[in-house]
């Protein structure tokens, strides 16, 4: 119903017929069709029950003759006679059309109606009828508009008429056919005669004629009659009304199949010329053939949303769950038209079934249109329908929560429990898309991963690149370890690897070195396959596969020079956490680009106001280990460093202050806030934390000594703050320990064999004074205390030209106030 009046559904157009108490208004409405019939005759095309008024109306021609496989067969001349006989051939011509209007034909019949032409009666007869003044009906026909006389029919429209019944007879010998061989017979045979209507039927005959996929691929016979509908219906596109191009288009978008690429244009270009004649159901049709046609129109989408926006309240659930679902599928955005559809959803939310909802929250969360109220209420009637949700609708809902980022505890676990006995029967892309949205949420549920990972092992052959990447990432992320079965994942992952988009990549490097398998021929394998599409990673990306060899210990030449290459050009991109992440890598990977760096460090000091505690300490350490002169970002970044020690935990204060000290920025007001901060630390530092901290003091020490230009020995102990106690002594015993347990290289001692042959007696693995440091090499020349330090490749960078690392020359500062000369 709407405003009160019975909608009726014809093919070319809709009628709204007002409820008929009498028989004026019956006959008014007959009326009514009459015209619209006479208006569409000169289009040639009329709907049938429109037709069969108008021949009563005119006396018009009885039952058509069945078409020849040619051409339709025309009719005999029809009479005018008042006779019982014209009567009943009249009450014949009428009753379909009345039938299909529910209205009975007798009270009509009886009054002398059907068998009197309506043309041959007085304006006065027909205007009592109607309930309408004489004047109209008379001006009326004076237009022409009910001026056929059945005495002497005009040629052109009987031929009309002709043409009318024998489509309405092909039709119906459409609608049985019964295989597709059937069906292309007759649009072979018959085509040439088809109009939009027959062209329309046709294409919606063939979806229930194919295979149970709704697929003709493989199919010759069903390719070829596709393909012949296709083109007849391109030819024919400017005749077809709305409801006519809406269900050819679904139809296409059914079988999945447009053999003519230039269809869905056309399709989309007479929409639009009718789109105020599109009904809610059309439009939803319209939209979702779309989606499987894969043709997206700007212009017709904007032209439908200002449809939907002023029909919406015609929509009902499942239109509207469509309509929705088909515009996220097509990533159109409307804000205006989300709002109204909200609205209209929170109105009929108790009214749609399991997967209009799932459909509905998936289209808001992939449109990322999210409102409280809205998802509350769409969550409470998923949760009381839940129990009949399948697979895709559980896999779709909790994918759209997480999307959304719907806080929902309760529900999510009921999603979770809903799937777990039920696991076998999702796909992996339902799967993947659950462990996905569990991560993204953070709720870790042990049982379902450990099901999940064993469910997803006995398919890695079905999972696609997308899928191994978000299960991977999803596992990883939720800290699900101690699988014995990544080494499957990790075989699967190599078979697929030209088929992993960027972010694919970046993301299953990150968690298998996030799940400790850091196999050297996976990282290989990811790396050759990245290198070729570093360009089109985001910065994300790009921070997370460096990380990911980084923590894998893998280092890949290649790799590293594209990647810094990448960091170059895509810095300005870069946020705080990602130039940290990425200078932290690059120095745990030992390699150095100072361009690189001094991007990273420049765009890090423009970021440094939302950088996190991490974030500093980790670009600290990184600078430091690699010597990278920090020049005039240093203010900034030490600053923050300095601010912000009161919230690091214990290896971001021990990082930062290692860092401080090495690059000379650690001053005694710093020192002292770090030793204020470890003294509160509950459980108190690390045996590397400690050697570390240690490590800082003795730099501390020795640059104060170095200010002053004097002997560390000579420098007052009032002036060298310590660790404080019993912090102090732990940490100098594990120092004094670690400078006694040496190794003697090779290297070392063909060195030391050569000074010996050269006359210089030296000795290997010396202890200073203070016992702090064990020298490689020490010896005397020219009262001067020497010392060698024989540094293997792992004291440089792996990247050339190979420098030294901070540990190095930090040594040589050491051993220098302790009276020593160093030489590498």
């Amino acid at each position: 119903m709407l405003d009160g009046c019975a909608t009726v559904k014809f093919p070319s157009y809709y009628l709204l017929l007002r409820p008929c108490r009498n028989m004026s208004q019956k006959a008014h409405i007959l009326f009514q069709l009459a015209q619209a019939a006479a208006r569409e005759g000169r289009q040639q095309v009329r709907p049938q029950v429109a037709l069969n008024v108008w021949d009563t109306l005119t006396g018009g021609p009885t039952v058509s003759a069945q078409p020849s496989a040619t051409s339709p067969t025309p009719l005999p001349a029809a009479t005018a006679s008042g006779t019982a006989g014209g009567a009943a051939a009249a009450d014949d011509r009428l009753a379909p059309g009345l039938n299909l209007l529910g209205i009975s034909s007798k009270p009509l019949v009886q009054a002398g109606f059907s068998a009197v032409p309506w043309a041959g009666r007085p304006a006065q007869q027909l205007a009592g009828l109607a309930g309408v003044g004489s004047s109209n009906i008379a001006a009326q026909a004076a237009a022409g508009v009910l001026n056929r006389s059945p005495a002497a029919p005009v040629l052109g429209v009987r031929r009309q008429q002709s043409h009318f019944h024998s489509n309405i007879s092909l039709n119906k010998q459409i609608m049985n056919t019964h295989n597709m061989r059937e069906l292309h017979t007759i649009v072979r045979n018959m085509g040439d005669s088809f109009d939009f209507f027959n062209i329309s039927s046709a294409i919606a005959r063939v979806p229930k004629l194919a295979n149970p996929s709704n697929s003709v691929q493989g199919d010759a016979t069903a390719k070829a009659l596709v393909d012949d509908l296709a083109s007849l219906m391109a030819t024919h596109i400017n005749t077809f009304d709305a409801r006519g191009l809406a269900n050819a288009s679904w139809a296409l978008g059914k079988l999945k199949y447009a053999s003519n690429p230039k269809l869905p244009a056309l399709i989309a270009a007479a929409a639009m010329d009718k789109m105020e004649a599109f009904s809610a159901q059309n439009l939803s049709n319209l939209l979702w053939s779309f989606v499987y046609l894969h043709h997206r129109n700007d212009q017709l989408l904007t032209a439908v949303a200002q449809q939907v926006v002023s029909k919406v309240n015609d929509f009902k659930p499942q239109e509207l769950a469509n309509t929705m679902w088909a515009l996220a599928s097509m990533d159109y955005q409307n804000g205006t038209l989300m709002e109204v559809v909200s609205q209209r959803v929170l109105e009929l939310v108790d009214k749609f079934k399991e997967q209009e909802l799932s459909n509905l929250v998936w289209a808001f969360a992939k449109l990322h249109y999210y409102d409280e109220q809205l998802f509350g209420r769409l969550m409470s009637a998923v949760a009381g329908k839940l129990q009949h949700f399948l697979p895709q609708g559980v896999s779709n809902t909790a994918w759209a929560v997480a999307t959304a980022g719907h806080k929902d505890e309760q529900l999510f676990s009921q999603l979770l429990a809903k799937c777990k006995p039920q696991m076998a029967e999702y796909d992996v892309q339902g799967l993947s898309n659950m462990l996905w949205a569990a991560a993204t949420l953070g709720y870790k549920d042990e049982a379902f991963l450990a099901t999940a990972m064993q469910e997803l092992t006995s398919r890695l052959d079905r999972m696609s690149s997308q899928n191994l990447s978000n299960a991977l990432w999803a596992f990883a992320s939720l800290g699900y370890v101690g699988s014995s079965l990544l080494g499957s994942w990790a075989e699967a992952v190599q078979r697929k690897l030209d088929l992993f988009e960027p972010q694919g990549l970046s993301n299953t490097a990150w968690a298998f070195a996030k799940l400790n398998y850091h196999k050297p021929q996976l990282f290989e394998a990811i790396a050759n396959a990245s290198v070729s599409k570093l360009g089109s990673f985001t910065a994300q990306g790009l921070s997370n596969i460096a990380w990911a060899y980084a923590t894998a210990g893998v280092y890949h030449p290649a790799l590293m020079q594209q990647l810094a290459h990448q960091v170059c050009c895509q810095v300005s991109s870069f946020h705080a956490k990602h130039c940290s992440v990425t200078a932290w890598a690059l120095a745990t990977l030992r390699f150095y680009n100072a361009a690189t760096y001094q991007l990273l460090l420049e765009q890090f000091a423009v970021q440094i106001n939302s950088a996190e505690p991490q974030n500093v300490a980790n670009t600290l350490w990184a600078f430091a280990r690699t010597g990278h002169p920090m020049a005039e970002h240093s203010g900034s970044v030490v600053s923050a460093a300095k601010q912000l020690l009161p919230y690091m935990n214990q290896q971001e204060l021990c990082n930062t202050v290692w860092a401080l000290a090495v690059l000379d920025h650690l001053d005694l007001g710093t020192w002292q806030e770090f030793c204020r901060c470890i003294a509160g630390l509950q459980d108190g530092l690390t045996t590397e934390g400690q050697q570390q901290a240690y490590h800082a003091q003795l730099l501390l020490h020795s640059n104060t000594a170095r200010a002053a230009g004097m002997p560390l020995a000579s420098i007052p102990q009032g002036l060298l703050i310590p660790l404080p106690e019993p912090l102090h002594t732990s940490a100098k015993q594990l120092w004094l320990a670690s400078a006694k347990d040496v190794h003697i290289s090779k290297l070392q001692a063909d060195v030391s064999a050569a000074l010996q042959l050269a006359g210089i007696p030296n000795t290997m693995e010396w202890l200073t004074d203070d016992g702090l440091f064990s020298i490689d090499i020490a010896f005397e020349l020219d009262k001067l205390r020497i010392a060698v330090e024989v540094d293997g490749n792992h004291h440089y960078t792996n990247s050339m030209p190979q420098r030294p690392l901070s540990e190095v020359l930090v040594r040589r500062r050491l051993l220098q106030v302790r009276t020593l000369t160093s030489l590498a």
